[in-house]
C-alpha cells in the first residue's frame, strides 16, 4: 500500500500509539498536513492511559498549527 492509496477516502483519522514520542507526533502531524493539503477531512488524535507530560512534547504540541492533536483520555 502507498500513501496515495488512502486518497480515495475523505475522512481520515491518524492515531498515535500510547505514550507517543517526538517521532510519533512529528510523523503523525506530517500525515495530517499531507491529507489536508490533498483536501481530505483529516484528524490527528492521541488516546492512551497516560497523558502527555514531557515538557518538550507539550511545547511541540503547542507549536503545531492550531493545536491539531486531539487528546482523548
Amino acid at each position: 500500500m502507498r500513501l496515495s492509496d488512502l486518497l480515495k477516502y475523505n475522512d481520515i483519522v491518524i492515531q498515535c500509539h500510547d505514550n507517543p514520542d517526538a517521532d510519533a507526533l512529528a510523523s503523525g502531524y506530517a500525515l495530517y498536513w499531507y491529507f489536508k493539503k490533498m483536501n481530505k477531512e483529516a484528524r490527528f488524535i492521541y488516546r492512551g492511559i497516560n497523558k502527555i507530560k514531557k515538557s518538550n512534547l507539550l511545547i511541540m504540541i503547542d507549536a503545531l498549527e492550531e493545536r491539531k492533536i486531539y487528546c482523548i483520555n
